[in-house]
């Protein structure tokens, strides 16, 4: 009877160990005994072009002399009188800023040693403006006043138009997003259920700069001046998102 006992009570011990077990597995991993949703990942994307109201130009104004110090006296002149010129035709202190400012030798070398022959003293400036028209007043300021080369013409979005853009540019990816899923998902004979997450990708509004260098070299020795033609902004979005399928 004792030995009866016994066997019924270890298989008793044996059902609970085994449910502990079992319990356990499933705290640690629900999926066992749910269903597992069933899930689609689209990217969305958007693209458009924008008209541009911001201009940049960057100058450089570049002086050479046989002691650093005549090179870099030159060069203050020589910017100071650009600036004064840029302020003269109505262009203000904020509008204009310092991209890079150099003051280095240059060498002769012979006979596998070198000689500082001189030094060169480069000024890089930049000039904004919301008028995107003044793009040809600010380098035929910028060049009569000692600038020796004009090294861009950026036409691109003040802060606050890329802002509005944003928003809108990340509504339409969105939107594109969830046209690819239900597309897919009518296909398989289903529906879309809802969202399980999204994720903001990149968005970009590149400027568009005007080759100044090819368009000079282009005119040069007409006596000509330049035609500066603003062009677009192209604005691209993406976005990543997650759907639940019914």
């Amino acid at each position: 009877m004792e030995k009866q006992n016994y066997g019924k009570y270890a298989i008793v011990i044996a059902v609970v160990i085994a449910l502990a077990i079992i319990g356990a597995a499933v705290i640690n991993n629900p999926n066992i005994i749910t269903t597992q949703k069933k899930t689609i990942t689209m990217d969305g994307s958007f693209t458009e072009t924008v008209s541009p109201d911001k201009v940049e130009v960057t100058f450089t104004v570049m002086t050479k002399g046989t002691t650093a110090a005549d090179a870099q006296s030159d060069n203050t002149a020589i910017s100071e009188d650009v600036v004064s010129a840029l302020k003269a035709n109505g262009y203000k202190d904020s509008d204009i800023s310092t991209v890079y400012y150099n003051v280095y030798p240059e060498y002769n070398w012979s006979d596998g040693t070198s000689t500082i022959i001189g030094y060169t003293a480069t000024h890089q400036m930049k000039v904004n403006n919301t008028n995107i028209s003044a793009a040809g007043s600010i380098v035929d300021v910028a060049t009569k006043n000692g600038a020796n080369q004009i090294d861009y013409v950026d036409f691109s979005l003040k802060q606050d138009t890329e802002q509005t853009i944003r928003v809108t540019a990340l509504g339409k990816a969105s939107q594109n997003a969830k046209d690819k899923a239900d597309a897919i998902a009518a296909g398989l004979g289903t529906s879309i259920k809802g969202i399980i997450s999204v994720s903001e990708g990149n968005i970009y509004f590149p400027p568009y700069r005007f080759d100044y260098a090819t368009a000079e070299s282009a005119v040069g020795g007409t006596g000509k001046a330049v035609q500066i033609t603003p062009g677009n902004v192209e604005v691209s979005a993406t976005v990543s998102v997650t759907f639940e399928l019914a």
